[in-house]
């Protein structure tokens, strides 16, 4: 039996289905959707079916109107979210930010600027159901002066629905700031951020603190496997508390005289910290075994006193991003699992707050912490809040204070 044909419906691999627009569907603000049910599996071709025709429906009534739907009660009547955001990101308030920062802004503002489309029906809190293929949160032409406290309740419960706690959190965060930046140009009146006091629910923190024979396995499977430069990762994470970007990109030639000399990407803090033993020696090992990868090759040795420490053996130089780093680092942390199945849960991320936990066993305050991490002194206080009071070691030790205590005032009980 030939199978029914409809438009932008596309199998992108067996047993997964999309809706695909074209290009006059995407100039009006459509884009790809993968069709998926509530619980986040995708749907099986009836099904698919289904949802694909309910996008195309909607498609068709905004070929036929010739612009977006908007919400009821809201009017275009001026200054509208598009042309607050194009201003905001003009301003200081946003072009001070780190690259980085500004990328992934920019990435969720497209959330409430162009909305997104539902891949599976949902009922809001009021009872009013939502189909799948209805598109959500498109802002963009919208008065930024009509959007309202419900209005944000009712975008940031369905962005829980669709997109989960963090990335609801990460949106309104920006729909947040940009809607303040509205109030410090005169948009909206002062104290009227219809985003700020949402009360959303925030993920459980993450508790994940790495062991040292987990440690040993991943940079031995690491060197095993041909990515020794994951492992010279893991150890300058583990013995400087770094964030993976900032091990990624640091250059050879800030490691001198056995100290790592940074500006954090993220917050822009002054790191100055010697090496541990241990980095050093890995440091050294690396060394060797990129001035081996770069060979007699001039073009890349004029490029390597600024390159970073950390070089892809592949394409032998510095990895290009995150992504290219992450996927090597799942090679080794699968090869890894062969020989400790724990480490199948360990992210690189893990690695930082492992090395902040460490340090507190060790007996640094938190202020010796900071100073090598570059961790504010409220996150160092999360930190240990979440993962030190877990540790036997601390318990045991806190106890055999309160003993020695005890007797040294004479207590008995």
């Amino acid at each position: 039996m030939a199978r029914l044909k409809l438009p932008y419906l596309k199998r992108m691999r067996p047993g997964r289905w999309g809706w695909e627009p074209g290009p006059s569907a995407r100039a009006l603000g459509f884009r790809y959707v993968p069709l998926k049910d509530e619980f986040g599996d995708w749907l099986d071709e009836g099904r698919a079916m289904e949802a694909a025709r309910a996008l195309n429906a909607q498609l068709e009534a905004a070929r036929a109107s010739g612009r977006k739907g908007l919400p009821k009660g809201i009017e275009r009547t001026g200054r509208s979210v598009e042309d607050l955001w194009q201003r905001y990101i003009r301003s200081s308030k946003f072009t001070r930010l780190k690259p980085k920062s500004r990328q992934d802004h920019a990435g969720k503002s497209k959330f409430f600027r162009d909305g997104f489309v539902t891949a599976f029906a949902h009922t809001r809190e009021d009872g009013q159901t939502v189909p799948a293929g209805t598109r959500l949160g498109d802002f963009g032409e919208y008065d930024c002066r009509a959007l309202t406290g419900p209005v944000m309740h009712a975008f940031a419960e369905d962005l829980l629905i669709h997109k989960g706690k963090h990335m609801t959190l990460g949106i309104m965060a920006v729909f947040r700031r940009t809607l303040k930046y509205a109030e410090i140009i005169g948009w909206r009146p002062k104290g009227s951020n219809p985003a700020a006091a949402l009360e959303l629910p925030r993920p459980a923190p993450r508790l994940r603190l790495v062991l040292p024979h987990e440690v040993e396995a991943l940079i031995e499977a690491a060197d095993n496997i041909g990515l020794a430069s994951v492992g010279d990762a893991i150890v300058l994470a583990l013995h400087s508390g770094q964030r993976e970007m900032d091990v990624l990109s640091l250059p050879e030639k800030i490691i001198a005289a056995g100290r790592v000399l940074l500006s954090q990407t993220k917050r822009g803090a002054a790191v100055d910290i010697p090496l541990s033993p241990a980095a050093e020696a890995r440091v050294q090992a690396a060394r060797a075994r990129k001035a081996a990868l770069i060979g007699q090759d001039t073009a890349i040795a004029a490029f390597a006193a600024d390159a970073p420490l950390v070089v892809f053996e592949r394409t032998r130089e510095g990895y290009r991003d995150n992504s290219q780093f992450n996927k090597q680092w799942l090679k080794v942390r699968a090869a890894a699992c062969c020989t400790v199945p724990s480490c199948a849960d360990i992210k690189f991320l893990d690695l930082r707050d492992t090395a902040v936990t460490r340090l507190a066993m060790s007996g640094c305050s938190k202020y010796e912490i900071a100073a090598i991490t570059g961790h504010a002194l409220a996150s160092i206080d999360t930190i240990m809040k979440h993962y030190l009071v877990l540790n036997h070691a601390m318990a045991d030790a806190a106890i055999g204070k309160l003993a020695e205590w005890m007797t040294r005032e004479g207590i008995k009980i």
